[in-house]
């Protein structure tokens, strides 16, 4: 027996982020929740899911010190708290995305819209799959849309994958938990969660972004830092 759900923020009908970081934000927040959930991040070699692009990077992050990281690497991280770090420089440091393989008109390579960037988490029975997705094109009539290639829009995408030989109603009460889980963390765009281990353990922890501070209560029992915040909303 299968259940699954797919949600996205900001929805598509409404003003989406300018700037990758934002829904880079909320996957982290959402990957940090799982992980206070007990899931395990998921690895490349792993093929519960039937592909092998369970992580990945469609295209290259070029950071303000000229430094880049792409699909390659990417990939090949096998720590959980390594995939943290970068995605949390990303989010700290000012960056542009750059997407990979375009044939004019068409799009080819390794490039895909809907995952742009996207990482995994899951157990025997489920399957989290995160993704920052390019929305660029999205409302944009042809044949405008055929001259739009750079990566201006984006937006966070989950989808959760319950899969079991037979779903309880407790299997039904912890879907609708986690799925409210991951749209209340996927929200949260002044604020990073952090965790100290998969099992919900409180540890004050602060980080620093320059401009912003705010204090927020944690509704899931993981500590939640005061955040100065690099870029104005």
């Amino acid at each position: 027996m299968d259940k699954s759900y797919t949600g996205r923020y900001p929805e598509r009908r409404r003003e989406q982020h300018g700037w990758i970081f934002k829904a880079l934000v909320s996957m982290l927040n959402c990957r940090r929740y799982l992980a206070g959930q007990g899931f395990k991040e998921v690895f490349s070699d792993e093929t519960w899911y039937g592909n092998n692009l369970i992580n990945n990077i469609s295209g290259k992050v070029v950071f303000s010190d000229g430094s880049e990281v792409g699909a390659e690497e990417f990939i090949k991280m096998k720590n959980c708290s390594e995939r943290d770090a970068l995605l949390e420089r990303m989010i700290e440091i000012d960056t542009k995305f750059e997407r990979k393989g375009i044939v004019f008109p068409f799009e080819c390579g390794w490039y895909d819209r809907n995952n742009v960037v996207r990482t995994t988490f899951g157990d025997d029975a489920y399957g989290f799959f995160l993704s920052v997705i390019d929305t660029t094109k999205e409302g944009i009539v042809f044949p405008a849309s055929l001259f739009m290639f750079s990566p201006k829009r984006f937006s966070f995408r989950y989808h959760v994958l319950l899969r079991k030989n037979f779903i309880t109603d407790k299997d039904l009460e912890d879907f609708a938990k986690y799925r409210q889980g991951l749209e209340d963390s996927s929200k949260l765009q002044k604020v990073l969660l952090t965790y100290t281990s998969q099992i919900a353990q409180k540890k004050q922890t602060e980080i620093e972004v320059p401009h912003q501070k705010i204090d927020f209560v944690n509704p899931w029992e993981i500590e939640i830092p005061k955040i100065r915040g690099k870029k104005n909303e």
